[in-house]
This record gives C-alpha cells, structure tokens and sequence, in this order.
C-alpha cells in the first residue's frame, strides 16, 4: 500500500499489508528522481502495480506543485522504493480545467489511464476522463 504525501511530508510512504490484509507495518519512504537525477516536486495519489512480465513497478502518480496545478506522471522502480520519472507530465490540464489528478489504469491495459479532471482551484467536482499513451 502506498499513500501520503500527509501533512507536512512531501514523501510518499510504502507499507505491507501483512498475512491479514489490515495490519499496515511501515515499509519505508518513497524517494522520486527525475530524468535530470535531481528530486522532483511530491506525488500523490499513486497508482502502483508490478509486471511479473518486465519484473519491475510500473506507477502513475499525481505530481503535486506549489500552484496546486497537478500533472500526470508515467514512473518505474525495481525496488518498489526507489522511483525513476519515466515520462513526466504525461497527463495534463487542458484548455478550461484546473488540475488533473488520481490515475489509475485499466486493469486489462498500462496505456489506457483513468484519472480526474476539474476546472476549479478548489479541487471539487472532479469529472472521470480516460486517456490513451505510449512508449
């Protein structure tokens, strides 16, 4: 399980889940590095799975500015831990919506996202969209 940033952390947190499911233990925090090797601004709203296939995490994340005005984000990572900006800003904003935000992919396709999209700064009333990419 992956969540945060929480109040005042700007890292995402991983904690198993444990043999029943609901006994979170800490796992550790998340470090994201882009392109350029240098810390990015925080992500939220992460959606993580594991191709067995490729034998890596493959993540769409949320980034998270100053401005309040969300992207997409395509990542990867070995570890789980350790994130690597693959494409950033694979999502965003267009002409009359504010911020985009809360990937998560079809469960039978990585290129088809489903994600959030709102045209105010207060984030409510989020419309449901569906986007297409690829390598």
């Amino acid at each position: 399980l992956y969540a945060g940033p929480g109040s005042g952390n700007r890292f995402l947190s991983k904690f198993a889940m444990g043999p029943s499911g609901v006994a979170p233990s800490f796992v550790g925090e998340v470090g994201i590095l882009g392109t350029d090797n240098a810390t990015l601004a925080p992500h939220a709203n992460a959606h993580v799975t594991f191709n067995e296939d490729l034998g890596f995490y493959q993540i769409m994340a949320e980034s998270m500015p100053a401005d309040g005005k969300s992207t997409i984000s395509y990542l990867t990572s070995v570890d789980g831990l350790s994130w690597g900006v693959q494409i950033e800003d694979l999502i965003v904003p267009v002409s009359g919506e504010y911020r985009v935000g809360t990937p998560a992919t079809h469960p039978d396709n990585l290129f088809k996202v489903y994600f959030g999209s709102t045209a105010r700064s207060d984030s409510l009333y989020f419309d449901i969209r569906l986007a297409e990419w690829s390598l």
